[in-house]
C-alpha cells in the first residue's frame, strides 16, 4: 500500500492522498525501527521486525533514515484526529514537500528488513505469498522487488 500510496501522490498531490501516504510511512517506521512504546495499551500485542528477523539491524544513525526522526514529531502531530499539536508551529511543517523522501526512506529500510527476513524461515515465503494475496485481492499490480 505504502508504493500505492506513494505513486498516487505524485499524480494527485490532494491532502487526503498526502495523509494516506504519511499513515503509512508511519505504521512501516514504527514496524521497522521498534518505535512503538514498550508499555501501554497495545505494547503487548506489537509486533516489530525484529521479532520476525533477529538479525535486522535497524540503525537509527543512519543518514539515509535522518528524515524519518526529523519529521516524526510532524507527521504524528498531523496525523492525529484531534489534538492542539496539530496548531503548534513547531510541528506544522510543510510535509508535502518532504513526502517523497519520507517514503524514500522508509522503502529504503524495507528493502534492508527483506533481505534480513530472507535470512530468517519460514517468514520470506510466506510474507512474500501474503503480498501476492493482498495485491491480487485489491486489484494492484504485482511487484517484483518487494515493496510494502
Amino acid at each position: 500500500m505504502l508504493e500505492y500510496t506513494r505513486k498516487e501522490w505524485k499524480v494527485c498531490r490532494q491532502r487526503y492522498m498526502l495523509e494516506a501516504l504519511l499513515l503509512h510511512c508511519r505504521n512501516l517506521r514504527d514496524f521497522l525501527f521498534g518505535s512503538i512504546e514498550p508499555s501501554g495499551g497495545h505494547a503487548n500485542r506489537a509486533l516489530i521486525a525484529t521479532d520476525y528477523a533477529p538479525s535486522w539491524c535497524a540503525n537509527k544513525g543512519d543518514r539515509k533514515y535522518q528524515v524519518l526522526w526529523d519529521t516524526q514529531e510532524a507527521i504524528n502531530a498531523q496525523l492525529a484526529h484531534l489534538s492542539r499539536n496539530r496548531l503548534d508551529p513547531d510541528v506544522r511543517r510543510p510535509l508535502d514537500e518532504q513526502a517523497g523522501q519520507i517514503a524514500l526512506a522508509v522503502v529504503t529500510a524495507w528493502r534492508s528488513f527483506r533481505r534480513a527476513l530472507d535470512d530468517t524461515p519460514p517468514w520470506s515465503g510466506a510474507l512474500d505469498k501474503a503480498i501476492t494475496a493482498k495485491r491480487t485481492e485489491l486489484g494492484l499490480p504485482h511487484d517484483t522487488e518487494g515493496q510494502p
